[in-house]
């Protein structure tokens, strides 16, 4: 079987089924100004991983009040179970993604991402709430990452 990254290309970044499952690579979350929580709820036993949070037009907040545009959120110990961020996103679009690291580098601000088996499957668990099943590339598609985000919009 080919490795998703080489089906990703070929399917021009659509989703991919294989068996009941369909696998993306980013998702897109519908909001304009609002909060949204992030709760990871397994973690990879193989690889170092966490979540890439993307607003193009606007910004997430973090705690400092310090705004980006791309957010990497790491699935430390030592963070509590659920984060929340404040996320202003003018085109109504916040992108995720799931991120790891494959080697022992430690440093927080590289990342790997949509390479060879990478994958998510989501699992919409309600109007706004959803969780995300996640492979890192190494061997074969195995979604041990798992988290959740949830949000309000203000103008929902």
């Amino acid at each position: 079987m080919s490795s998703l990254q080489s089906e990703f290309v070929t399917s021009h970044g659509q989703p991919i089924k294989r068996g009941l499952d369909t696998i993306i690579q980013m998702d897109e979350i519908s909001i304009r100004s609002g909060d949204i929580t992030l709760a990871f709820l397994e973690r990879n036993a193989t690889a170092f991983c966490g979540v890439a949070l993307k607003s193009t037009k606007g910004h997430i907040e973090l705690s400092d009040k310090k705004k980006v545009t791309l957010l990497y959120v790491w699935d430390l110990p030592e963070l509590s179970g659920a984060i929340q961020y404040k996320v202003d996103c003018p085109d109504g679009i916040l992108k995720v993604w799931n991120i790891y690291k494959i080697d022992n580098d430690r440093d927080l601000t590289k990342a790997e991402a949509w390479t060879n088996n990478s994958g998510i499957i989501v699992e919409v668990l309600g109007v706004n709430r959803r969780r995300y099943r996640c492979s890192d590339g190494i061997g074969e598609f195995e979604p041990e990452f798992i988290f959740e985000i949830s949000w309000s919009d203000q103008f929902s």
